[in-house]
């Protein structure tokens, strides 16, 4: 995953893509306190086939994890500098991802953007 900032506090997240998908991308607002944290969901190829769901995004300093919720379970994901990442198991697909919260290192929770 790259990081790469642009005009007016906007943050683009950049994920390479290989020989088979091509880059997944998104832009908008960088983390900040009251939006701890971004997520790009993506599906690499069709929907159900081949490569996993991918979450990735980065957070703000202070976040220690990030508590994805997949088809009604959570799945907690270390933040560590300041970028988190998780690969699905094959049946989830990126409608399956409906939330996150983000877990500090003072114990408080905060929703992801």
């Amino acid at each position: 995953m790259h990081l790469v900032p642009a005009a007016n506090g906007v943050l683009c997240e950049v994920i390479e893509g290989t020989d088979i998908v091509g880059i997944s991308q998104v832009c908008g607002e960088a983390p900040r306190p009251g939006k701890p944290a971004t997520m790009l969901v993506t599906d690499p190829d069709e929907r159900g086939k081949g490569i996993p769901v991918f979450i990735v995004g980065a957070a703000i300093d202070g976040a220690t994890s990030i508590t994805i919720t997949i088809n009604g379970s959570q799945v907690e994901v270390p933040i560590e500098n300041n970028a988190h990442g998780y690969q699905a198991p094959p049946d989830v697909v990126a409608t399956d991802v409906t939330g996150a919260v983000v877990n500090f290192a003072d114990g408080h929770k905060e929703e992801a953007n």
